[in-house]
């Protein structure tokens, strides 16, 4: 992310969604997907740093493709917050974007973030937090595994 000045908006933009960006705004590139890579700004809503990424439709119009927030102030719908950990029971408790972002299943729209092109954290009690292979996760796995929040990712709109 390239982008240095915050855009400052009142409301939360909606996956899909148009959003008016200033003339003045400092415009990066972001991943938005696995080989995905998309315009993006820094925005701050309420306080909290969010990145939004977006595609150019037409001559006036941008479509929000990708809302994340790493800001340890942002609280999920469901009282998760950067840091904490998601405690998973097996392989199919996470979501893996190949060479993107590996999510948890929990949360409505807003996902919790707990890894990074392949690889997690996972959360030793008493020790510091190791990384390793999310496949390596796989049928040897201790149940339940902690593995630390790093962020979130709107995936759709809330129900």
């Amino acid at each position: 992310m390239y982008a240095q000045v915050e855009v400052r908006l009142s409301v939360e933009p909606e996956l899909g969604g148009q959003i008016a960006i200033p003339r003045n705004a400092d415009v990066g590139l972001c991943m938005s997907g696995p080989g995905q890579l998309d315009k993006c700004v820094k925005a701050s809503i309420n306080g909290i740093a969010y990145t939004i990424g977006y595609r150019k439709r037409g001559p006036r119009r941008n479509v929000v493709t990708y809302i994340h927030t790493d800001d340890p102030t942002f609280k999920s719908p469901e009282g998760l917050r950067v840091g904490d950990i998601d405690t998973v029971e097996n392989l199919e408790g996470i979501i893996s974007a190949p060479g993107f972002e590996i999510y948890g299943k929990k949360g409505d729209g807003w996902v919790p973030v707990i890894g990074f092109n392949g690889e997690v954290d996972v959360v030793h009690d008493g020790q510091a937090d190791e990384k390793r292979k999310a496949t390596g996760l796989g049928p040897s796995m201790e149940n339940p595994v902690r593995l630390r929040i790093t962020g979130f990712t709107m995936r759709r709109k809330p129900s």
